[in-house]
């Protein structure tokens, strides 16, 4: 197949907002348009409590006016006890925190159904245990779920994950930052590294009637020797893939989650193990798109570069319906490691964005940029034009918006860039925070987290910019 391929090459000139704004310059391929300079909102910076990691995010909710973050550490000496342990819903608008809630040690992740407006906050460890000269921090791997109701937190829940042994009530000391609702929003699906659990999300339940199934993957006799590393699930029809690596080969597992909660496998009674080609890697944070109904998905590995179709009902060992390989895709296979691709796909384009973010070391500080793609894929998963762009352009990250016809770009000099799906530059929002991850809600909603201030003296933020011209 051949590969068409278009990159748009730019520089921006100047480290402030003022100078960014007067003074940007751009290079484009003829068949861009030049890029439209839009103001930031100068209410839309939002000084969080604590210190964010990239083990963090934020979220919009589904409305787009709020923002939630639960920053990961404390503030050396701060005054406020929720710091480092607090869950913050903020203004999109104006960028005032409106509300705070005590989460658990340690925050990473938060996930938010667009709908019930569940909140779920996951922590690396929430209980200190033993007297004050033999004080100890039992790292419970949990979960903590609020209901977003307007701009107030009202606590549901608290969930410690399990142990990996089944009959062992001790909770983990591990779990997978992955928190995923159903589409509904009445179970939410977590994992504690070699099982997949679902919890039902109604209120009034108590703690013992939370845990609805435990699907153990793998068993606690074949780890670490085989691990679950990531799962992904259509909200829409409860098609649910698992993927795990045993001794360096990577095995994925098609299952669904039914009415009931219940994960089980996709199609007969067993759980199949499809293998991927010696050498292929899927890196942390990988993200599949599902196409038919759920009954087939995408999948790419961040080694390769290929990205393959398998049926849903592809028995072990069986081979993908078709793949590509994608240009400038190809990593060593340890670095591969930390670099997942995530895919998207939009059923009415018959569209599949392809993203592999940048690798950083602190907010920014880009050590290897990232890359995007855009590609069609019709019903019988053949492959068309392929447009290939930005992987010298300083790509932080990258996210398609819900409609499919936008991207927008999380630049390391400074704006976020958004482009028609054939690679068009046609707008540039400059921003003042040094950015971390891009997150795009509904709405229009556009917004950045990351660092303000320098680095000897900075300070945790999020900068909302709106979408909306």
């Amino acid at each position: 197949m051949k590969v068409f391929t278009t990159k748009a090459r730019h520089f921006i000139w100047g480290t402030t907002l003022l100078f960014s704004l007067i003074c940007m310059l751009w290079v484009v391929p003829a068949r861009q348009v030049a890029a439209e300079s839009v103001p930031v909102n100068a209410g839309s910076i939002v000084n969080l409590p604590g210190q964010v990691t990239s083990d963090n995010n934020f979220a919009f909710s589904g409305d787009g006016k709020y923002g939630v973050v639960a920053p990961h550490l404390p503030i050396a000496q701060s005054s406020d006890p929720l710091t480092g342990r607090a869950v913050y819903v903020f203004d999109a608008q104006t960028g005032q925190i409106l509300d705070q809630k005590l989460a658990g040690y340690f925050p990473t992740s938060v996930t938010v159904h667009p709908s019930s407006g569940l909140v779920a906050v996951r922590h690396a460890g929430n209980q200190v245990e033993g007297s004050p000269e033999s004080q100890g921090v039992l790292q419970q791997a949990s979960i903590s779920v609020y209901k977003l109701n307007g701009s107030t937190l009202e606590p549901q829940f608290t969930v410690a994950l399990p142990s990996f042994d089944p009959n062992d009530s001790t909770p983990s000391p591990i779990g997978l930052d992955t928190v995923l609702f159903s589409g509904s929003g009445k179970y939410l699906i977590a994992s504690n590294g070699t099982a997949l659990l679902t919890y039902a999300t109604d209120e009034g339940l108590a703690e013992n009637q939370r845990l609805v199934d435990r699907k153990q993957v793998f068993t606690r006799e074949e780890f670490p020797s085989k691990q679950l590393i990531g799962f992904d699930i259509d909200p829409s029809f409860g098609s649910l893939v698992a993927f795990g690596v045993s001794e360096n080969r990577y095995l994925i597992s098609p299952l669904r989650l039914d009415e009931a909660g219940v994960i089980r496998p996709y199609s007969g009674d067993q759980v199949a193990f499809i293998e991927l080609l010696s050498g292929d890697v899927l890196g942390q944070n990988t993200k599949v798109a599902f196409d038919l109904y759920g009954s087939q998905f995408m999948v790419g590995s961040s080694s390769s570069g290929r990205v393959y179709v398998y049926r849903m009902d592809t028995p072990t060992d069986g081979l993908p319906i078709s793949w590509i390989t994608i240009d400038d895709l190809t990593l060593d296979p340890a670095e591969a490691t930390d670099q997942g691709i995530q895919l998207q796909f939009n059923q009415a384009t018959r569209k599949a964005f392809l993203t592999r973010p940048g690798h950083l070391t602190r907010p920014g500080h880009l050590t290897r940029p990232g890359h995007i793609a855009m590609f069609g894929v019709d019903t019988d998963a053949k492959f068309s034009q392929v447009n290939t762009f930005g992987s010298d352009d300083n790509i932080q990250d990258a996210h398609l918006s819900p409609d499919g016809n936008t991207i927008y770009v999380l630049s390391a000099m400074g704006s976020i860039l958004e482009y028609t799906t054939d690679g068009s530059l046609t707008s540039a929002h400059p921003i003042s925070v040094a950015g971390m991850k891009l997150t795009v809600g509904n709405e229009g909603a556009l917004g950045v987290l990351g660092w303000g201030g320098t680095e000897e003296n900075s300070t945790s933020q999020v900068q909302v910019v709106s979408a909306q011209k």
